[in-house]
């Protein structure tokens, strides 16, 4: 049946290399995550925290994502997607998703990826959703486990502090990473954990 889609000319043996090199460039799309994380060469130092959601512009305004669903919903979204990956996402409900394994390098915060660990919060990231108390509570008992587990982690940073990139919108600039935002209790998630 190949021979026939293809023909048997001899470009039907070049059109077969192309259909085998697109289906395998194909199928590693969907396999990025631990397949190809470049294994962690540097000590882990920092945990970035993240929101799900983010501000765009639509027709010159700035409109946010959202973020529907639950963490396994945005595990699966990262596992797919060619130029974001994470090692930890967490619910509005407090149930945690391992994503990247924590021994490889992440694509979550320029610049940072190298040294960190990120964990995504499934939250609108529009500075006006709050944050559930369970998920709030699961977040520091992952960051208290990964404490203890790498005594080396010694800062905990929002995405918003290590990313301060733009974007153009209605005549503006506007900050392209703003999670996880003000709803967010950073101070107390802090001294919860022990900094």
């Amino acid at each position: 049946m190949l021979s026939t889609i293809l023909g048997s000319t001899p470009n039907g043996t070049r059109l077969l290399a192309l259909a085998l090199v697109f289906a395998v460039s194909q199928s590693t799309s969907y396999a990025v995550g631990n397949d190809i994380a470049k294994i962690r060469n540097s000590k882990i130092t920092t945990i970035v925290i993240h929101a799900i959601g983010g501000p765009r512009c639509t027709n010159n305004k700035v409109e946010f994502t959202g973020a529907p669903g639950d963490a396994k919903r945005w595990i699966d979204y990262f596992e797919k997607n060619e130029n974001v990956s994470i090692h930890y996402v967490i619910d509005r409900e407090g149930k945690v998703e391992a994503g990247i394994d924590e021994n490889k390098v992440a694509w979550h915060a320029k610049g940072k990826n190298a040294n960190s660990i990120g964990i995504e919060l499934v939250n609108n990231g529009d500075g006006q959703e709050e944050y559930p108390a369970e998920q709030v509570e699961a977040l520091v008992n992952l960051v208290k486990e990964l404490r203890r587990k790498y005594q080396s982690i010694t800062n905990i940073v929002r995405h918003s502090d290590v990313d301060n990139s733009t974007f153009p919108c209605g005549g503006r600039n506007v900050a392209r990473k703003q999670d996880p935002g003000p709803k967010f209790p950073f101070d107390e998630f802090l001294a919860s954990v022990g900094l």
